[in-house]
This record gives structure tokens, sequence and C-alpha cells, in this order.
């Protein structure tokens, strides 16, 4: 994926779906349903910002660590 395309992706997501909101979500335990319920979007968006952050490598999920031991958090 291009910067431009990374960088619109990371926008895109923080506006519909704030990071610390996502963080927060997944490590209170909520479903990924609820999730996108609240904040409006596909099953696939919330999702995709639910686990962000615990994907390896990413800089925002590097002091959090994984939930499941794989580099992901488990999916509701």
């Amino acid at each position: 994926m291009a910067l431009k395309e990374k960088q619109a992706a990371a926008l895109s997501g923080e506006l519909l779906i704030p990071m610390a909101a996502a963080i927060g979500a997944a490590l209170s335990g909520r479903t990924d349903e609820q999730v996108a319920e609240q904040f409006d979007v596909s099953l696939q968006f919330a999702a995709w910002r639910m686990n962000e952050p615990f994907q390896r490598g990413h800089r925002s999920g590097d002091d959090l660590g994984a939930r499941n031991g794989q580099g992901s958090r488990a999916v509701g």
C-alpha cells in the first residue's frame, strides 16, 4: 500500500472510531458487533479498528501486547 493510502486509511479510521475508543473497547471485552452498532460502522470496519492496535509492529500497540498471545486480540 502506498504511503498516501496508508495515511488516508489511518485518518478515516480515526474519524470513524478513534484509536483510544477502539483500545478501550477491546480491553473492556466489547464485541465487534457492539462497537459497530455504537459507531454506526460495518462489522468488518469495527473488527479492523479493534484489532489494529494489537497487531505486531503497530506503533500504538507496541506497549499494549497481544491479548491472545498471537499478535491480535481475540475477535468477539
